[in-house]
This record gives C-alpha cells, structure tokens and sequence, in this order.
C-alpha cells in the first residue's frame, strides 16, 4: 500500500513538473511611469470569489504616463495598455512597467515593480526580454 502511494506521489510530482514547463512571462518594452486612469473594466472571475482566489480579478485598460523608456520600441508618452488588476483600480506611484504587445497590437502590463524615486535606478530584471 506504501509503495503503491509513493508511486503515485512520484507521477503526480512528474505530472506538475511538465505542466509547470510554460514559457515564462516576457516583455517587449519597459517603461517607468504611472497609471492614471482606467476604462473598461470587466470582472473575469464570477461572484462570489473561486476558492483558489483571494480577490476577483479583472481586466481593464490602464492609461500610462511614462516618465522615460527603459527599453524596447518607442512608445508615446501617453497610451492605453490592458491590466489585469486585483484590487480597485486607483492612481498609481512611479513604478517600473513591462508590456509585451499582444497580437491585436494593443500593449499588455505583465508585470510591474514599484520604482525608488531616490535611489539609482536598477536594470529591468524581473522578466526576460522576448
């Protein structure tokens, strides 16, 4: 009976390993800025919450004001991106910003990180470039 659960214990781990092989989230361009206003907000997860959830999701369009471009394809100074947010959707601080365009040509957030306004500046690290 032992024997028989760690073998399924090993086929389970294996299992979680292969679907745990998707390519990693990466980005086209970087920006720092902020995220000043929201549009089109439409929840993704129903109410009440999924149990695998803490807060519902929802995707929205974000607008970015970038203060400066750390990489990738000039982008203007103002444009909407799709977010998925969390949380209400507010005003945000400087933050460092990563976009990959999505294949409509709108640009995605894919992650961000709070930028110091102090401190020196640190290279984008957090994803892989596509």
């Amino acid at each position: 009976m032992r024997l028989m659960m760690m073998a399924a214990a090993a086929v389970l781990g294996m299992a979680t390993s292969a679907a745990a092989a998707e390519p990693a989230a990466c980005y086209d361009a970087a920006v720092v800025g902020w995220l000043t206003d929201y549009a089109n907000e439409r929840y993704i997860d129903n109410v009440p919450v999924p149990a695998d959830r803490v807060l519902p999701r929802m995707q929205a369009d974000a607008l970015v004001e970038t203060w400066s471009q750390v990489n990738g394809e000039p982008l203007p100074k103002t444009f909407w991106a799709r977010a998925i947010l969390t949380e209400a959707p507010r005003p945000s601080g400087i933050m460092l910003v990563y976009l990959k365009t999505q294949p409509d040509g709108v640009p995605a957030i894919v992650g961000y990180r709070y930028e110091p306004q102090v401190y020196k500046r640190l290279p984008p690290s957090d994803y892989p470039a596509c």
